[in-house]
């Protein structure tokens, strides 16, 4: 018969996690999972395996079912005396699920704490003690994510994780599960989580960076790219050349709160797979990941020359990035703001004005018989090494801080050599003939030592009959015979180079030849030198920089016919004043010579546009800039045209010449010019109305303008060809043409002239007034033709009424409704204050009569032209004020009567309408 326990085995092997009881109240006696492991009732013990500097406060577990889901907790005891109180435990008591959660709590902060959570599954390989620690933690979110996400049982969850993380951190699952920080000999693999968290920042940041990086491993099985690199900003940061004072080398080390835990060395395979870099032994190494902080920052490769068992990088110290790396194979000297900074081979710091000795000792030579009589020159100092016959031997500080005197010339010789020595290194036989400049000295490397020469004795050679001119620095010398130039026999002068080129100075009349070095200019001038020796009349002088400029250096003729005449090169301006060419500044010129046009004798009287503006080239040389009046035919014939070219031709308003252009000929020249609208200044365009709206119509064979403004017609014409003036002619005004004159100011209309000369007194209708007002006249008439003692006598046939048609004459009532709105008949006083003095021809239907008389007294006759206009001005009712316009013209004269006169209201023929155009 079977057991008991075996029963309850055996029907547990088919249940999972089902519990047993020893009665109806429930006690368990053991939960069994399906590989038949009893996990419950369990004791259980924690060991926190986070850095040691991370002290935990309190451990719970929570038992989850197989979601996950916490149905009981579970507080452990800690034990302070074990395992540095990292110790905690719970007694045997009952778990119902195999699945543990672990939750690690540390204090955070001042008041706060943080908790750290991990899954653990109870199995036959569970040890008694379970490990704590980070990458645990980690894995608990992948955990999470199978189960919840992607339905994965626990067990397939855990194995999926461990598996993931021994390829992503190098570990086997084992180690994972049963971590336990080291010791000693801590290595980057247990801090790398706590690196990538910024834990030796702060533990804000730590416990920030490790919930992103939690939940982004939860999803993603890796470590993101970014969070990357700012963690490997973040340590870099606290990497320091931390120098050892007794060694004279500084070690690239990280300085944090972790460098208690060895977070402490420049781990380059870490930097190596964030920054994506290698380090090679090449010298330097760039950051090239533009997201990191130190993007463009070098690793400097720092090892001495023969050590082949150490690798060490580290960034520059910033008195690097003044004096120059100082790496353990360098050996150097620098002076820098007074201070004098030492690189010795071996050290890899710069050590600020070290003791002479050590200096001389160490960064030299050590003073022995094999160098006996060297000298060493440093800070402004001369050392030589010195032994006695005792074979002692020690640098002599004799000139120590002071001037060697040449007097001393053993002395001075080596402080020569010396100085040259740690100014340009020594001189050797591959060396030889080299020269340098040493203060004001000239020195050259001889048989291995640094010997002072006088720089023309060795650049040029002695002078001698074979060696009379020579060069040095791109200055030619003479010696001999140049002494026009100030040589000697013995002394070199400085010659200019067409002399030392051999190249002659004698031309005639007073051009000036001017040739060059491709360095410099010379020319060829008179000499104002006597000399009774030398034939020379011509001498080469060099031209200073002022006087080397471009007109000069190409030989451009500067004469009387060139005054003031410009030229340019290469943007800069020239001008030929008396004397010669000199620059003159652009900003002093004309806008059109600016842009470099620029007038000369060929171009006298050429007219250029610039910019709006107007030139001519005068036989000065200089453009003079036209008014607005002469420039107006030369725009208009640039924007619109020469005149052969325009189709339409019309008359266009210049507002800056205040005047009309059109294409008119001129000279036989069919161009642009002005085009008067007045023949005189007195029938000009009134004030009151807009000129320009007057331009824009329509030309008509030469003779008549057409244009409309403010809806009216005017119609202007030019009666003589050869006089370019157009004068106003009529206006059509609401569909009726208007004879239209322009006179002083004001616009003038009245009834279109007739083609008809009648007879006065035989036109039809006339009034009944009409007779006795004619009679009148005619006897004023005969008064006006009084000749010595003869009168004529008015005969109706001689009386005629010129260009007549039937608006010709009007009574006054047809009169006061003849002007068209805005117009106005005018009052008397108008007249008589002479507001109208028109000439009789343009008045338009005149009365005239025509006379003769018995020469025999010198009066041949002649004829009176009488017009009279309606006033506005009424005398009676019946009668109306009348202007008449009277002038008698003879062979010896004319002469004329204005008056007003008293009119029949009903009167016709001989009164005329005349308008006025009302402001």
């Amino acid at each position: 018969m079977m057991s008991f326990k075996s029963a309850v085995l055996t029907m547990f092997a088919a249940l999972y996690f089902a519990a047993c009881s020893d009665n109806d109240e429930g006690v368990v006696i053991a939960r069994i999972d399906e590989s038949g492991y009893q996990y419950s009732p369990m004791s259980l013990s924690v060991v926190v395996e986070y850095l040691p500097t991370m002290k935990p406060s309190a451990v719970r577990i929570e038992v989850v079912d197989d979601q996950l889901n916490a149905v009981d907790t579970i507080e452990l005891s800690k034990d302070t005396s074990a395992w540095m109180g990292k110790y905690f435990s719970m007694k045997s008591q009952d778990i119902k699920y195999p699945y543990l959660k672990i939750i690690t709590e540390f204090p955070y902060e001042k008041n706060s704490k943080v908790e750290f959570t991990q899954y653990n599954r109870l199995s036959s390989e569970t040890r008694s003690t379970i490990s704590q620690n980070i990458y645990m933690a980690l894995a608990s979110s992948r955990i999470e994510h199978f189960v919840k996400k992607e339905n994965y049982s626990f067990a397939d969850a855990e194995d999926t994780v461990m598996e993931e993380m021994s390829k992503r951190f190098g570990l086997n699952a084992n180690r994972f599960m049963t971590y336990e920080f080291p010791s000693s000999d801590i290595r980057l693999n247990d801090l790398l989580l706590y690196v990538m968290c910024r834990h030796e920042i702060s533990d804000s940041l730590f416990v920030s960076d490790f919930k992103k990086l939690r939940e982004y491993y939860a999803e993603k099985s890796f470590v993101d790219t970014a969070m990357a690199i700012a963690a490997a900003d973040a340590w870099l940061s606290t990497f320091e050349n931390i120098p050892n004072e007794r060694t004279h080398i500084s070690e690239f080390e990280s300085v944090s709160r972790d460098t208690s835990v060895k977070l402490r060395y420049m781990e380059k395979d870490f930097f190596s797979q964030i920054y994506e870099i290698k380090f090679t032994t090449k010298d330097s190494v760039m950051i090239d990941k533009k997201s990191s902080a130190y993007y463009g920052k070098y690793f400097y490769y720092d090892n001495e020359e023969n050590d082949r068992y150490s690798s060490k990088w580290r960034f520059k110290n910033p008195i690097e990035d003044t004096l120059g790396l100082c790496l353990l194979k360098t050996k150097s000297l620098v002076t820098y703001k007074g201070n004098e900074y030492l690189c010795d081979k071996g050290s890899n710091i710069w050590r600020k004005n070290v003791s002479h000795d050590e200096l001389l000792d160490s960064y030299y030579e050590v003073c022995e018989k094999s160098n006996n009589g060297d000298a060493v020159y440093t800070r402004d100092s001369l050392f030589i090494c010195e032994c006695d016959k005792s074979g002692n031997c020690a640098w002599s500080d004799k000139y120590a801080g002071k001037e060697v005197p040449r007097k001393d010339s053993t002395a001075f010789a080596k402080y020569i050599e010396a100085k040259a020595v740690e100014q340009f290194g020594r001189c050797y036989t591959n060396g030889y003939g080299a020269t340098k400049k040493l203060d004001d000295l000239y020195i050259q490397c001889i048989s291995s030592k640094w010997l002072e020469v006088d720089s023309l004795t060795y650049h040029i050679g002695h002078c001698a009959k074979d060696r009379v001119k020579g060069e040095y620095n791109g200055t030619y010398y003479g010696c001999r015979v140049f002494t026009d130039y100030d040589a000697s026999d013995t002394v070199w002068a400085e010659i200019p180079w067409p002399v030392y080129a051999g190249e002659q100075c004698s031309v005639a009349g007073d051009l000036k030849k001017v040739t060059t070095d491709s360095t410099n200019y010379f020319i060829c001038e008179k000499s104002s030198e006597g000399n009774d020796v030398s034939d020379v009349v011509y001498k080469w002088r060099k031209l200073d920089s002022a006087e080397a400029i471009p007109p000069v250096i190409n030989m451009d003729t500067c004469g009387v016919n060139q005054y003031n005449m410009k030229k340019a090169y290469d943007g800069e301006f020239y001008m030929c004043f008396i004397g010669g060419w000199s620059h003159v500044k652009k900003e002093s010129l004309l806008p059109i010579e600016q842009a470099g046009f620029l007038c000369s004798i060929k171009d006298y009287g050429l007219v250029k546009g610039y910019q709006g503006a107007y030139y001519i080239c005068n036989t000065s040389n200089q453009w003079i800039e036209l008014n607005a009046s002469s420039a107006a035919p030369y725009k208009y014939k640039d924007s619109l045209g020469t005149c052969d070219t325009i189709s339409h031709k019309t008359i266009v308003w210049n507002e800056e010449a205040g005047a009309f252009y059109s294409c008119q000929t001129v000279d036989k020249k069919y161009t642009w010019s002005t085009a008067p609208m007045s023949a005189s200044p007195n029938d000009s365009i009134p004030s009151y109305l807009d000129k320009r709206k007057f331009a824009g119509g329509v030309v008509d064979g030469d003779s008549v303008y057409t244009v409309t403004v403010d809806g009216n017609k005017y119609t202007f014409r030019r009666y003589n060809s050869n006089i370019y003036k157009w004068v106003l002619d009529n206006v059509e005004i609401s569909g009726t043409v208007y004879d239209a004159s322009f006179y002083k100011d004001n616009l003038f209309i009245r009834g279109k002239r007739g083609a008809e000369n009648v007879q006065l007194n035989l036109i039809e209708n006339k009034s009944a007034s009409f007779d006795a007002f004619y009679e009148d006249w005619k006897t004023r008439a005969t008064g006006y033709s009084e000749c010595s003692t003869q009168k004529a006598e008015v005969k109706d046939a001689s009386v005629l009424a010129y260009h007549f048609n039937d608006n010709s004459y009007m009574d006054f009532a047809h009169a006061s409704q003849f002007c068209p709105k805005g117009f106005r008949l005018l009052k008397a006083e108008e007249f008589t204050n002479s507001i109208i003095d028109i000439t009789y021809s343009a008045l338009g239907s005149q009365s005239v009569w025509t006379y003769e008389m018995d020469s025999g007294e010198n009066c041949s006759g002649g004829n009176l032209v009488s017009n009279f206009f309606w006033t506005s001005d009424e005398t009676d009712s019946e009668t109306q004020k009348c202007y008449e316009d009277d002038r008698i013209n003879t062979p010896a004269g004319s002469k004329s009567k204005k008056s007003i006169v008293d009119c029949p209201k009903d009167l016709y023929p001989m009164v005329q309408a005349l308008c006025i155009k009302e402001r």
